[in-house]
């Protein structure tokens, strides 16, 4: 992927976590703008309900994708992504820490949509983004006001 701010680093596979609350329409059209951006032939999400659903359909439009899909074990907010496609890899289902640890484990980058505007505890999308900092992964946070804030190895950047 080379994106402005990341120093024109490639990244080929893109991690997602968001909130089961969906994305706004702001953080929509910057998920779009960013994904239009990247170059990447692979994307990770946590098959929920919300923004994983809704990355998974905007993705799911570039046909060269695949789309790794990890489950949660626990089925209540299970959007069940990828069962209608051709470019989606469906893992084994996992809990929800274990399987977010591993979207950023097999991924370069991890693009998150919070429903909140700044950070909390008890949060399954910002415990994410915490572990994605601690291992120093390129960090793309959209905000719900649709902006966005850049961090890479540990650092903001503008």
């Amino acid at each position: 992927m080379y994106m402005a701010g990341f120093n024109g680093v490639k990244m080929n596979k893109i991690g997602f976590t968001g909130t089961r609350k969906g994305m706004t329409l702001d953080q929509k059209k910057s998920f779009e703008d960013i994904v239009s951006q990247c170059l990447f032939d692979q994307f990770h999400h946590g098959d929920c309900l919300g923004a994983d659903s809704d990355a998974h359909e905007i993705i799911r439009k570039k046909k060269t994708i695949k789309i790794h899909v990890w489950p949660p074990l626990n089925n209540i907010n299970r959007a069940y992504c990828g069962y209608e496609d051709d470019v989606s890899i469906i893992h084994n289902v996992q809990g929800y820490l274990v399987r977010n640890k591993k979207i950023v484990d097999s991924t370069k980058m991890l693009i998150a949509c919070p429903a909140e505007p700044s950070e909390i505890l008890r949060s399954g999308t910002w415990s994410t983004i915490r572990y994605a900092y601690k291992k120093k992964k390129q960090i793309v946070i959209i905000f719900p006001n649709g902006s966005k804030k850049f961090v890479s190895e540990g650092k903001e950047i503008i």
